[in-house]
């Protein structure tokens, strides 16, 4: 269903969502949606189709989890503003389990909304979710993160110290910091390993 669906246009693609709008049966939903997912792979923003605001609600509200699930991926995708103020609420939400707040964490992260460092600033200080807040910080270039990562690097366990150090030698400017912090002791030498030297090198070469 997928390769069918992959080539559709707007125009047909619309009519696909309509159609699973129209559906009840949930298992019909959830093949649907699949192919509309499994065809958007690689892609992370795709015209919102027209007729997916009112669809969207039915969906995300299904008792079938592979539908919710699905439904919600493809908002993501689709730049629907009530699925990413859903996700990063989930985020940041202390009651809900660690591993539902690591699978929104991971839904946002691979369509990467500008909103979300503010996010992951603030996870830094939430021992449930700091290890994948440092990791995922990786994926931007914000000016704040390093001092952020830093200010905090005294207080984290040894394999948080570990990932802080990654993403600071992931870009030029965090690998700047990371060596100043290395300078004035913030960072000790030995936490730097062979990998994470190699990084730094590979960046001055760029």
């Amino acid at each position: 269903m997928s390769r069918r669906i992959a080539g559709l246009g707007d125009d047909e693609l619309d009519r696909i969502v309509e159609l699973v709008g129209r559906q009840n049966d949930s298992v019909v939903q959830r093949d649907l949606l699949r192919g509309i997912h499994e065809s958007m792979k690689g892609k992370r923003q795709v015209k919102m189709p027209d007729n997916w605001n009112p669809v969207y609600p039915k969906l995300v509200e299904s008792s079938r989890t592979e539908v919710h699930e699905t439904a919600l991926n493809l908002a993501v995708i689709f730049g629907d503003e009530r699925a990413l103020r859903s996700l990063q609420t989930t985020i940041v939400d202390g009651s809900a389990s660690v591993p539902k707040r690591q699978t929104a964490l991971r839904t946002l992260l691979a369509n990467q909304p500008p909103t979300l460092p503010a996010t992951l600033h603030g996870l830094l200080d939430d021992s449930a979710m700091r290890p994948s807040a440092i990791q995922a910080l990786a994926a931007y270039a914000d000016p704040k993160t390093p001092s952020l990562i830093l200010q905090r690097y005294a207080k984290l366990t040894a394999d948080e110290k570990s990932d802080a150090v990654h993403t600071l030698a992931s870009r030029p400017a965090y690998a700047l910091a990371l060596l100043d912090a290395v300078a004035d002791k913030t960072v000790t030498r030995t936490d730097l390993n062979a990998f994470t030297v190699r990084q730094l090198l590979a960046l001055n070469d760029k």
